[in-house]
């Protein structure tokens, strides 16, 4: 239920932020609360610009961006009551508006802030970590060029790096362990050229028919 106008300040914008967040915590919810955050600071962003634009202060629910990113994410109905968005009787049904010709910058602003930040956090979460698997050794100078080759065989599931180094080495590996293969030797800088071997390539062998 929507409250009264004199209940939109900057603290019930801060209560209306910090539920959005916690009733669509978890992974699984990460993605839609990110949805749902972009478009409320959208709206937000063009009142604090423009705060007495009547297209701004107005909202319909059943919009079809508005229904699928706000009116069905848990607590995103909240932040626009807390930005002071209310049915009108002299409205349609499934239209908000701010009543106030002006509405509360000072609450726009807020939530603006919050929503940017809210934003940030739940990036953050649907980031994938990163981690070294294998640590390829063996060359006394700067890689230049690198080329990967997937196994056709997918119960081994192994996967050749080659390399091609400054000292003049190409070398491979396998990806997945770090364990040293051939070295490919006998390069050497042609002149007027740069050092080392510059470009790497890796090819299946054909298979007998």
């Amino acid at each position: 239920r929507f409250r009264s106008r004199s209940a939109t300040t900057a603290a019930t914008m801060d209560s209306a932020v910090a539920t959005l967040e916690a009733k669509n915590a978890g992974a699984s919810q990460a993605a839609a609360l990110l949805k749902a955050a972009a478009t409320l600071r959208k709206l937000l962003a063009n009142l604090a610009k423009d705060p007495t634009n009547d297209k701004f202060r107005r909202v319909r629910t059943s919009n079809a961006v508005i229904k699928a990113k706000v009116v069905s994410v848990p607590g995103a109905l909240g932040v626009l009551e807390a930005a002071g968005f209310r049915p009108d009787a002299a409205e349609p049904e499934d239209v908000l508006v701010i009543p106030d010709a002006a509405g509360d910058g000072t609450v726009f602003r807020k939530g603006l802030a919050l929503l940017t930040a809210l934003e940030t956090r739940v990036a953050t979460t649907l980031t994938p970590t990163l981690r070294l698997s294998a640590a390829l050794g063996g060359h006394s100078s700067d890689v230049k060029a690198v080329a990967i080759l997937p196994d056709n065989d997918d119960k081994t599931g192994t996967v050749t790096v080659a390399t091609g180094c400054n000292d003049n080495l190409a070398r491979t590996f396998d990806a997945k362990t770090g364990a040293p293969g051939r070295v490919f030797r006998g390069h050497a800088k042609p002149e007027r050229s740069d050092p080392g071997v510059l470009g790497v390539a890796l090819f299946r062998k054909p298979q007998s028919p």
